[in-house]
C-alpha cells in the first residue's frame, strides 16, 4: 500500500510550427495553477518548448522575445536557402536558434525526462529520442520533410515526429503516468487556391495533408488518463506555421484554452490525489 502518493503528470507537447507559440500560453497557465509534470513529451515544436520547459528557463522571458518578433526576424533567424541537400533549407539558423534557446545541453541537464519523437525516414517508424545531446534530437523531431534536411543519428535519417505522430500522447501514455496532459494543434482546413502555390506553399500543404491522413485517433487518445488542450486559432492560412509576426495572438489561444481546461485537469487530480490518500494497493 501506498500513502499520499503525488501523482505522476505527462505533458504532451504536439507539432505545429510557428503555432507552437501557443505553448507558451498554455504552459503558463499550468505552471500558474501548480501543475506541475514529472515528464515531457514532445513532437517538433512541442519537443523544443519541452526542451526549454524542462531546463527551468523562463516562460515569461520567451513570451517577451516572441512578442518583440517579427516575420522579418523569423527570416533572419530560421532561412537559410539550400537547394543542394535535398531540403529547402540548410538547418544551420535553426541549429543555432535552438542553442540560442536551450543551450547545447545533454537530456540529463533537464529538471524532468524530456522524450523528442521524430520519424524514421526509411521505415515510417517513430522513433523515441532520450538520450545524448538535446540540440540534435530537436533537429530530427522538427525536420519538416523538404523544407529542412533530414538528420542522421546513428544508421537513421530522421524527420519530423508530426509525420506519425502530430500530438504524442501514446508515448507519454507509454511511460505509465497517472495523467496525461495534452496540448494539441493540430486542425483540419480548407485552403482557397486561386494561383499556382509556391515552392514552401506547396511543401507545407503536403505535410498538413500527410497529417490529416494519419490515424487522427492518436492525436489525442481515447482515454480516461487523458486530459487535451486544444487551442483555436482565427484566420489560418497557407503559410500560418511559418508566420512569426502573431505571437501574442497564439500564446492568448493557448491561455484560453489552457484556462478551459483547467476545472477538468484539477478535478481529475483531486480524485487521483483523493485515491492516493486512501491507499494503492498493487499486485504483486
Amino acid at each position: 500500500m501506498e500513502e499520499n502518493k503525488k501523482p505522476k503528470i505527462a505533458f504532451a507537447l504536439g507539432g505545429g510550427g510557428a503555432l507552437g507559440i501557443a505553448h507558451i500560453g498554455a504552459l503558463q497557465v499550468l505552471h500558474e495553477a501548480g501543475i506541475e509534470p514529472s515528464l515531457v513529451v514532445g513532437t517538433s515544436v512541442g519537443a523544443c518548448m519541452g526542451a526549454y520547459y524542462a531546463l527551468g528557463h523562463d516562460l515569461k522571458k520567451l513570451e517577451d522575445e516572441v512578442v518583440r518578433a517579427s516575420h522579418r526576424w523569423a527570416l533572419r533567424q530560421l532561412i537559410d536557402v539550400s537547394l543542394l541537400r535535398g531540403a529547402l533549407l540548410k538547418g544551420k539558423k535553426l541549429e543555432s536558434f535552438l542553442i540560442r534557446l536551450v543551450g547545447d545541453q545533454p537530456f540529463s541537464k533537464t529538471k524532468m525526462p524530456v522524450i523528442a519523437i521524430a520519424t524514421d525516414l526509411a521505415t515510417g517508424d517513430a522513433v523515441v529520442l532520450r538520450r545524448g545531446r538535446l540540440i540534435p534530437a530537436l533537429l530530427a523531431s522538427s525536420a519538416v520533410p523538404g523544407i529542412f534536411p533530414a538528420v542522421k543519428m546513428g544508421k537513421k535519417y530522421l524527420i519530423d515526429g508530426g509525420v506519425v505522430c502530430p500530438t504524442p500522447i501514446e508515448y507519454a501514455l507509454a511511460e505509465k503516468p497517472d495523467l496525461v496532459i495534452g496540448i494539441d494543434l493540430f486542425y483540419r482546413r480548407n485552403i482557397k487556391l486561386d494561383r499556382q502555390p509556391k515552392l514552401a506553399e506547396t511543401l507545407t500543404l503536403a505535410y498538413e495533408i500527410m497529417r490529416t491522413q494519419g490515424d487522427l485517433a492518436r492525436t489525442c487518445v481515447a482515454s480516461p488518463k487523458v486530459i487535451c488542450i486544444k487551442p483555436e486559432f482565427k484566420q489560418l492560412n497557407v503559410v500560418s506555421n511559418f508566420r512569426f509576426d502573431d505571437g501574442m495572438a497564439y500564446i492568448k489561444a493557448g491561455r484560453k484554452a489552457a484556462t478551459e481546461a483547467l476545472p477538468y485537469i484539477k478535478e481529475k487530480l483531486a480524485i487521483l490525489a483523493k485515491d492516493n490518500r486512501v491507499g494503492v494497493v498493487k499486485n504483486g
